[in-house]
This record gives structure tokens, sequence and C-alpha cells, in this order.
């Protein structure tokens, strides 16, 4: 999608190219949102944040990210949840 082309104003638009890239949680719903799937370049940010990297391997990777994992376990209630989904001791 071209964001431009649906601008009144495009150039206001120069700050998201940057930020997207940037910005974690922004950066994870440009590929959810917009891309609607994996978007390498916005990977090395994503990594970055917990929350982002958990919902980027649960929603557009769909399962193991270990490019993401040492991020991941960065939030400790999310990451045991998840391992105990995995050893289905939980549904």
């Amino acid at each position: 999608m071209n964001l431009y082309e649906y601008h009144t104003q495009p150039e206001t638009l120069k700050w998201f190219e940057d930020r997207r890239r940037r910005v974690p949680y922004l950066a994870y719903l440009y590929a959810r949102d917009i891309i609607k799937g994996r978007w390498p370049d916005g990977e090395d940010a994503i990594k970055t944040d917990p929350w982002a990297a958990y919902f980027y391997a649960r929603d557009i990777i769909k399962g193991p990210w270990p490019d993401g994992e040492e991020s991941i376990k960065a939030n400790p209630i999310r990451y045991i949840f998840n391992l105990i989904k995995k050893l289905k001791l939980r549904k």
C-alpha cells in the first residue's frame, strides 16, 4: 500500500517511513496491518521489544521465532505462559 497516494499532504508522512523501521510496536503493526505478513526490514526493531516480538511471532510468523526468543524471554510472565501451553499443561 502506498500511503502517499491517499494523503492530502504526502510530504508529512516522511516521519513514518523512518519510525516504522525503528519503533518495535509500529513495525509489528505495519507487518500485521499493511504488509499482512513477515517484514524482514522491521524485524531488527521488533526483536528488541518483548511484547512486539511475542505478537510478531504469534500473529505474523505463527510459531517459534528464534531471532525474537531472547527478547520474549525478557518478559517472564508471557514466556512461562507459552512454555506451559507448549507442554500442554494448560489449554
